[in-house]
C-alpha cells in the first residue's frame, strides 16, 4: 500500500558474489586493455622496422643503379669491361626482385596484422557488452523501483533464496486502471471487441469497451478486458469488484 517514487531500493539482497563477479570483470578489462595496447604498439614497430629496411633496399638499389649506368658509360668510352657491366647488371636484378620482395611481404603483414587487430577489437567489444551486462545486473540487484507507484505486493521472507526472473514486488501506477472482467460461457457470443460496456461501482455508471478476449475458457467462464473512458476516476480502486 506504500506510494513510493522512481529509484526507491524495494528490497535488501545479499549482492556480494555479484559484487566480486563485477570487480574480477573490472580487473580482466584493464588487462585486455593493456593486452590491445600491447598489440597495436608491437604491430606498429615492426611493421615501421620493415619500412626502415625497405627504405635501405631503395637506396641500395638507387646505388647499383647509378653504379651500372656509371660502368655502362665506361665501357662504351672503352674504359671499362663487358664483364663488369654484366656484374652490375645482376646485381641490380638481384637487388630489385629483394626490394620487390620485401614491399610485398610488408603488405601481407600489414593485412594480417590488421586483421589480427580487429579479431582482438572484436573480442574486447565482445567482452565490454558481458560487462555491460554484469553492471545492469548488479545494478538491478540493488532493487530500485523502476517507476513511481503503490506497492500492491513484496515478498518480505528473509533468507529466501531469489533466482533470476523471480517475482518478488509488484508496483502498480494507480492513477489509471482498466477492468478485467469475466463472463459465463453461455454468454460468450456477446463479446466482441469494441463492444460498449456499462459497469456500475456503487451508485455511479461508467462506460467503456471490450479491448481484448480471452482465447479459451477457463472453468466456464470467458475473460475479457475492457478500456475505460475514464481511467482515472475517483471510484476505481486496485481490486475492486464491479458489475
Amino acid at each position: 500500500g506504500d506510494s513510493i517514487a522512481a529509484g526507491t531500493r524495494l528490497l535488501q539482497l545479499d549482492i556480494r558474489e555479484a559484487e566480486t563477479e563485477y570487480q574480477k570483470l573490472l580487473d580482466e578489462k584493464e588487462i585486455r586493455q593493456q593486452q590491445l595496447l600491447q598489440q597495436r604498439l608491437n604491430d606498429e614497430t615492426y611493421l615501421a622496422n620493415m619500412q626502415t629496411n625497405i627504405e635501405i633496399s631503395q637506396m641500395e638499389f638507387n646505388r647499383l643503379q647509378s653504379e651500372l649506368l656509371n660502368e655502362r658509360h665506361l665501357d662504351s668510352i672503352g674504359s671499362g669491361t663487358t664483364e663488369k657491366v654484366r656484374q652490375c647488371e645482376m646485381a641490380v636484378t638481384t637487388a630489385r626482385l629483394k626490394l620487390e620482395q620485401s614491399q610485398e611481404q610488408l603488405r601481407r603483414e600489414r593485412e594480417i596484422r590488421q586483421s589480427g587487430l580487429r579479431v582482438s577489437e572484436l573480442q574486447f567489444n565482445i567482452f565490454l557488452e558481458q560487462l555491460e551486462a554484469s553492471r545492469k545486473r548488479l545494478d538491478e540487484a540493488y532493487m530500485p523501483a523502476p517507476q513511481s507507484g503503490t506497492v500492491t505486493f513484496i515478498n518480505d521472507s528473509k533468507g529466501a533464496l531469489v533466482s533470476a526472473g523471480s517475482h518478488i514486488a509488484t508496483l502498480s501506477d494507480l492513477s489509471s486502471f482498466k477492468i478485467n472482467a469475466q463472463v459465463g460461457e453461455n454468454l460468450a457470443e456477446n463479446l466482441e471487441t469494441g463492444k460498449d460496456v456499462i459497469i456500475k461501482i456503487g451508485k455511479e455508471t461508467l462506460k467503456g469497451k471490450i479491448s481484448n478476449i480471452g482465447a479459451k475458457s477457463e472453468g466456464g467462464n470467458i475473460a475479457f478486458d475492457i478500456s475505460l473512458e475514464e481511467p482515472s476516476h475517483p471510484k476505481l480502486r486496485h481490486g475492486l469488484r464491479a458489475d
